[in-house]
């Protein structure tokens, strides 16, 4: 287990998750916060050994959320990179949340989940949502393949709440557009707002003979009890419902470039249909998404109903048995939080290999 110390704590500001089964959930501020709230089970134990000086640790911690620091204190940081370079140890750095912004910290590893690979950096290190087990809420059944034309299941947040939203989302949308076609780089698109496209290919599968659609579009934000509007047991049964009763589940990034239902879906044994926003997923060194996930680039969109159709069609009975199953195990076995992190700091090693600092 990797030994950690942890840098100075500043009191009345709320730590990282995997800090929890050390300092307790007490004046965390998660009362709001749904998904939080259901992976509780999984931070039970630690996942490092805490010491007492930096001397005998593996890395020095940061305990709180990189953006909440940044912005009440970012001297701390300052301080923190500073303290880490006379130590001669690495920082551990959370930036959980939306933004991707280049986080300029010497000595630092950061830990992220919202990153677009053209812009990962040799120091960042991508991590799981903080997704919970579909299982502990409802029970894991596989699908048998049938004939004819696969469901494919989406709920979630995919219209705009407001007028003054769709102007603001138009806007830079509009701008990331003219800054691909000015940089002649396709790929800048991938930036666009994830309702952008969860909308737009919601529209082509809605619309095609291919497969059956099976959505439920919401304009609220259901993990968080402030932007949900209706009962939320109603809204959580909805969601788990569309996964497991239809053969694949579409997965489109939220506002970071990471999707919870991505998660979700492999938690209940679905296949996920990814619309490839230029995502990176946790592990890929050891896991290969594409034997599990039908990946969908943004190029090919404007087909991802015949896309669907032809994956579905090509497997056997076995092979989409074998998908759903895998697709469980590996969640279970890698991508839940709390094996991810068990993993990741079982040893030095497992961080520093898939870093240059």
């Amino acid at each position: 287990m990797t030994k950690i110390f942890i840098y100075k704590k500043i009191e009345g500001v709320s730590c990282i998750p995997e800090l929890y089964p050390i300092w307790g959930i007490e004046n965390q501020g998660i009362e709001n916060q749904l998904n939080i709230k259901r992976i509780l089970p999984f931070y039970r134990n630690a996942f490092f050994e805490i010491v007492s000086t930096p001397d005998d640790a593996d890395f020095i911690l940061i305990p709180h959320i990189y953006n909440i620091i940044q912005k009440r204190n970012p001297t701390y940081l300052d301080d923190a990179v500073y303290f880490s370079l006379q130590k001669k140890k690495h920082l551990l750095l959370f930036a959980y949340g939306d933004d991707d912004s280049d986080i300029a910290l010497k000595n630092t590893v950061i830990f992220r989940y919202a990153q677009y690979r053209h812009r990962k950096r040799q120091n960042e290190i991508i991590v799981p949502l903080y997704a919970p087990d579909g299982a502990l809420e409802t029970p894991v059944s596989f699908l048998e393949k049938h004939a004819g034309a696969p469901t494919v299941g989406f709920c979630g947040f995919a219209q705009y709440p407001s007028l003054r939203s769709v102007v603001k989302a138009f806007v830079k949308n509009l701008l990331w557009e003219l800054a691909a076609l000015i940089q002649g780089k396709p790929i800048v698109r991938a930036r666009k707002g994830g309702i952008y496209f969860r909308k737009k290919i919601l529209a082509i599968l809605g619309a095609s003979p291919h497969i059956k659609s099976a959505f439920i579009v919401r304009n609220f934000f259901s993990s968080h009890k402030k932007t949900i509007r209706i009962d939320v047991e109603c809204v959580r049964k909805e969601f788990l419902d569309n996964i497991t009763k239809n053969d694949l589940a579409l997965a489109v990034r939220g506002d970071g470039n990471a999707s919870m239902r991505f998660y979700e879906a492999l938690s209940l044994g679905r296949i996920p249909v990814v619309i490839d926003t230029d995502e990176i997923f946790p592990l890929e060194d050891i896991i290969n998404y594409h034997d599990f996930c039908l990946f969908i680039s943004l190029g090919d969109m404007h087909r991802a109903d015949a896309l669907i159709r032809k994956y579905y069609n090509e497997m056997s009975p076995e092979e989409f048995l074998r998908k759903q199953k895998l697709a469980r195990e590996i969640f279970e076995k890698y991508v839940r939080v709390d094996k991810f992190y068990e993993l990741i700091f079982s040893r030095p090693e497992e961080i520093l290999k898939r870093v240059k600092l």
